[in-house]
């Protein structure tokens, strides 16, 4: 090799898929509530039809009532509402034990539907409303806030030997500042929206290998600072998960210190300039990744006369390395579960968004990896 090598920024063109689930949908959760109106108003409508069986305005014990559904409420009544601490069975094998009002499922109760999913928590209106714990059958668990039926403000999921995520949620979905843990230690900290990384945070990986920036569709978009664990460093923009403009990468070690100058799609494209260790300058030009004028010596403070080859130096750095395939947590097998959402019905819980991941970069690779983002949900 007779000049600078390139600075290369390949990357794995193929996303991680994030998770199995799919995400539901706002007309799935409000046809859900439908049809539990429509169950809950044909009860309401059977109490209406009975007797009077007014006690004043006092909340009164009485024997279980079976319903024409086949539901059966035991507890307390005012009147013909169900009102009081009370249970109702439904067919499926469902159960909600706790606090009514006026007919409507509203204060704390646990509800367990049955496949033995639990949401227990506050209610509102028949639905879960302000502090709530979900757990599942398959381990997950949700921790935290709820309104209208939906994950919203803060709260915690965690998988029993999986992942967790902390932070903000709005209407279901991971909005706003949230950290998510994985078990091999890799942490990302920082801003989502609409259940993906967007905004400014960090990743840090088992290895030691961190990216600071900013992101866009959980991949690295704009400026943002990599550090490899052996204390390489790369400085510039980003675009879509690969080096594109400006940028500066840097050695700790070794006669070659810092390399600046312009990438697209990954690759060196442009200008660029070398500095070595006794402070000698060297520059060319760069397309696609393979240098395409002869390197330029532009300063020499050590003075005498050396040739452009022994300026640059045979023994420069490669960092034209390729992408390899990922390691870790996020590549390739999943490790996102979904999060649990109850969803008004006889059977109150249902499949909400799952965690995304950032993935994990190969340190040994050099400055070709990048924390790839997977942007995919199903």
């Amino acid at each position: 090799m007779s000049g600078a090598e390139p600075v290369s920024g390949a990357h794995s063109s193929s996303n991680v898929p994030l998770s199995s689930t799919a995400l539901p949908s706002v007309d799935m959760l409000d046809k859900s509530t439908a049809k539990l109106s429509i169950a809950d108003q044909n009860d309401i409508e059977e109490l209406g039809s009975l007797e009077d069986a007014s006690d004043g305005h006092k909340s009164v014990w009485r024997p279980a009532y079976t319903f024409k559904s086949g539901a059966v409420y035991t507890g307390f009544w005012k009147g013909n509402a169900r009102h009081g601490f009370g249970v109702q069975h439904w067919p499926n094998g469902a159960v909600y034990k706790g606090d009514w009002v006026e007919n409507f499922r509203q204060g704390r109760g646990r509800f367990v539907d049955g496949n033995g999913d639990m949401y227990i928590g506050e209610w509102q209106q028949n639905v879960p409303h302000g502090l709530g714990i979900q757990r599942r059958s398959d381990l997950s668990t949700y921790e935290g806030e709820w309104c209208q039926n939906r994950q919203e403000g803060y709260g915690v999921i965690s998988w029993c030997a999986g992942p967790c995520y902390e932070g903000v949620f709005m209407t279901g979905q991971k909005d706003g500042e949230g950290c998510c843990h994985w078990p091999d230690g890799s942490e990302f900290m920082g801003q989502w929206s609409q259940n993906r990384i967007n905004g400014v945070g960090s990743y840090t990986g088992s290895d030691g290998d961190s990216f600071q920036g900013s992101w866009r569709n959980s991949m690295l978009h704009g400026m943002g600072r990599y550090l490899w664990r052996d204390g390489r460093e790369y400085n510039g923009q980003y675009a879509n998960d690969m080096k594109e403009g400006f940028g500066t990468f840097c050695w700790p070690l070794g006669r070659y210190r810092q390399c600046e100058g312009f990438w697209h799609a990954g690759q060196q494209h442009g200008h660029a300039q070398w500095v070595m260790q006794d402070g000698s300058i060297v520059s060319a030009m760069w397309q696609d990744g393979e240098r395409i004028t002869t390197p330029e010596l532009l300063s020499n403070p050590q003075g005498g006369e050396q040739s452009q080859a022994a300026a640059v130096g045979a023994d420069a750095p490669s960092t034209s390395e390729p992408a390899a395939a990922r390691t870790g947590p996020l590549a390739g097998d999943p490790w996102t579960h979904p999060v649990t959402e109850p969803v008004p019905q006889t059977k109150c819980v249902q499949k909400a968004p799952a965690v995304e991941a950032v993935a994990e970069p190969d340190p040994e690779k050099g400055p070709s990896k990048t924390p790839h983002v997977a942007a995919q949900i199903p």
